[in-house]
């Protein structure tokens, strides 16, 4: 009886230890010096507004470890305040800084800077416009910048009117979405723009939901605004919702609208990687068919309390990446989903994570 015992405890000690196994957190190096970044993902830490705590993690899914602020190790320097996103392009990746008012440049392979793109008003995001150019949106500036990426200067600004969020370019056309501001401002927008690139003039309108701020361009080259609505600006009875819109026609194809303002601050819509599957946070994290003409029901993963910020799928494996802010002013927390919703592990990254950008 008493060898039968020792192996029933010996057989659930190792169903202990693979269970454990799959939520394991990586091993956490503070202060590294980055070697390389071929394989991996990248993600963005917002920060604390006016803290300059804006910070790069790198995790690597082979061997689970992460490497933190990587800019700030590379570089000797810290990065800057509230890092709102970061676009990759060829070796170099474009770090925005909203509150800083620059674009920092570094070599990807290493994380060392080559240059700054200053003198900006409030920048969001950047967006290629063709191998020399770019637009960067502005939530405070009333335009959008046109910049030369080889010289690293602006040399142009689209009048916009008010504020610019996410781009997508379709053929000659920049569509944008432009968010409401906040009710001090008296400013609302159920519109999106498009921009001609060719001769950067804004050239037409398309009315969808309150406050659009995020857009996809789908695997059916069809569009998908998020609009998150103006409930958090005290407009309750102004909703959001996800509209999917033809950008050759420029008619709205499908109108999805939120039956309520039970919203995120900040909204995120992404896809995977053949891009046929939406998925989307409001307030928990949604997934839909690209097909799909009805809103899901039921969250894919749900919030459970958390404060969730972030949100990125990897193209290649699936996986569906969720971070959260830590109240801006702690290490937030990363948690990894395979794509049917079952948890694989969690880690902490910077200060208020908010995207994910695989390489």
């Amino acid at each position: 009886m008493f060898h039968i015992k020792i192996i029933k405890f010996l057989l659930l000690l190792s169903l202990l230890t693979v269970i454990l196994g799959c939520t394991e957190e990586p091993i956490i190096e503070p202060t590294p010096t980055p070697d390389g970044f071929s394989k991996g993902v990248f993600i963005t830490n917002e920060g604390g507004f006016n803290s300059g705590n804006a910070s790069v993690s790198f995790y690597d899914p082979i061997e689970k470890t992460v490497q933190e602020k990587i800019f700030e190790t590379t570089n000797n320097q810290p990065l800057g305040d509230v890092l709102q996103s970061m676009t990759i392009i060829d070796d170099k990746a474009y770090l925005v800084l909203n509150n800083s008012q620059k674009v920092e440049i570094v070599n990807l392979n290493d994380f060392s800077s080559i240059g700054t793109i200053e003198s900006l008003t409030s920048p969001r995001y950047l967006t290629l416009i063709n191998e020399s150019t770019a637009y960067i949106s502005d939530i405070y500036g009333a335009a959008i910048s046109v910049v030369d990426l080889a010289t690293q200067k602006e040399t142009d600004k689209i009048p916009f009117g008010s504020a610019s969020e996410e781009m997508v370019m379709v053929g000659n056309e920049m569509f944008v979405a432009q968010p409401s501001l906040s009710i001090n401002t008296k400013k609302s927008s159920n519109h999106i723009f498009v921009i001609d690139v060719l001769t950067n003039q804004v050239t037409d309108s398309i009315q969808v939901g309150y406050n659009p701020i995020s857009l996809k361009l789908d695997g059916n080259n069809k569009l998908w605004f998020f609009c998150n609505g103006e409930g958090n600006f005290g407009n309750p009875d102004k909703l959001g919702g996800l509209y999917k819109i033809n950008p050759i026609t420029k008619i709205v194809e499908v109108t999805l609208p939120f039956s309520d303002n039970t919203v995120s601050f900040a909204p995120r819509l992404v896809l995977n990687g053949d891009k046929s599957q939406l998925y989307f946070l409001k307030s928990a994290i949604f997934k839909m068919s690209v097909a799909a003409t009805e809103l899901p029901t039921t969250p894919f993963i749900e919030a459970n309390g958390r404060d969730i910020y972030g949100l990125g799928v990897n193209p290649n494996t699936g996986n569906v990446y969720v971070g959260e802010s830590g109240n801006f002013v702690q290490k937030g927390t990363v948690t990894i989903y395979t794509n049917t919703g079952t948890e694989l592990s969690s880690f902490k990254a910077g200060v208020g994570v908010n995207g994910f950008y695989f390489n």
